[in-house]
């Protein structure tokens, strides 16, 4: 019985720190990720520090071109989506009551 208890309690106490552990996770990859990176710096006469913080500064500044590039086009694609709806919505309940159709006319 205890053993169950000790079970369960171990479980409530991994659920509870979940987050933790995922971040903790991520943390690891990112670092094993980009340390190699680093170490390229680092051969080059740039101090640790220095390395780490211009590959971290590219990331930001890559991560702020994407979101920039990506998310106009985005917005106008839903514009147009917004305002295509009646006809959109239209194509798609005519092509599917002609499914409708046909299925009833192959299983009479």
């Amino acid at each position: 019985m205890l053993i169950a208890l000790l079970m369960i309690a171990a479980v409530w106490v991994l659920v509870k720190l979940l987050p933790v552990v995922l971040m903790f996770v991520c943390d690891v990859v990112l670092v094993f990720t980009l340390n190699p990176i680093v170490g390229w710096l680092e051969t080059k006469r740039i101090r640790r520090k220095g390395a780490i913080a211009i590959v971290f500064g590219s990331a930001v500044v890559l991560t702020a071109l994407l979101i920039f590039l990506t998310i106009p086009p985005l917005i106008v694609q839903l514009r147009g989506l917004v305002e295509r709806e009646p006809e959109i919505r239209g194509h798609a309940l005519s092509c599917c009551s002609a499914r409708r159709s046909r299925t009833r006319w192959r299983n009479s």
